[in-house]
């Protein structure tokens, strides 16, 4: 997942706190690799293990898959709650000449995610409230549903 420049040193400082929820694998991997790898001059990313996960994610003893960002923020053992990309997934940022596109990234493994907010009829920018906010603003969110209010109104 990328990471945005000014999260380096908020996943610096995090480490030794999301280190109990890694699992030894990832640890390697942060020591061979770094806490995150860069993958073209000045564009960063979460490292991960063999070409598949990324090293932060871990499964609980309910076998759910995890951010160890996540869980340490939910348990008030951090600030930082993860990178904004990850935050936001499954909607990727594209810094385009003039302004930021914001794209759903459809992908199989969100499937059944995309599965219960049909049913629960929450569309992807309501369930993404949050990290929306946090990137764009409250105002920017605002507009956001006054555009989509217009729009299922035609």
């Amino acid at each position: 997942a990328p990471v945005e420049y000014e999260e380096k040193e908020l996943i610096d400082n995090a480490l030794e706190f999301i280190k109990p929820y890694l699992t030894k694998e990832a640890l390697v991997e942060i020591e061979k690799q770094g806490a995150y790898v860069e993958e073209f001059p000045g564009e960063f990313a979460t490292p991960i293990i063999n070409g598949k996960e990324c090293v932060y994610a871990f499964y609980d003893d309910a076998k759910m898959l995890k951010c160890a960002f996540d869980e340490a923020h939910h348990k008030g053992e951090i600030d930082f709650k993860k990178p904004i990309s990850c935050h936001l997934y499954p909607v990727r940022l594209t810094q385009l000449s003039q302004y930021i596109a914001v794209n759903y990234d459809k992908w199989g493994i969100c499937g059944d995610a995309c599965t219960l907010g049909s049913r629960l009829q929450v569309p992807v920018y309501k369930f993404l409230k949050e990290p929306l906010i946090r990137q764009f603003g409250e105002d920017w969110y605002s507009e956001l549903e006054k555009v989509v209010e217009d729009y299922n109104k035609r």
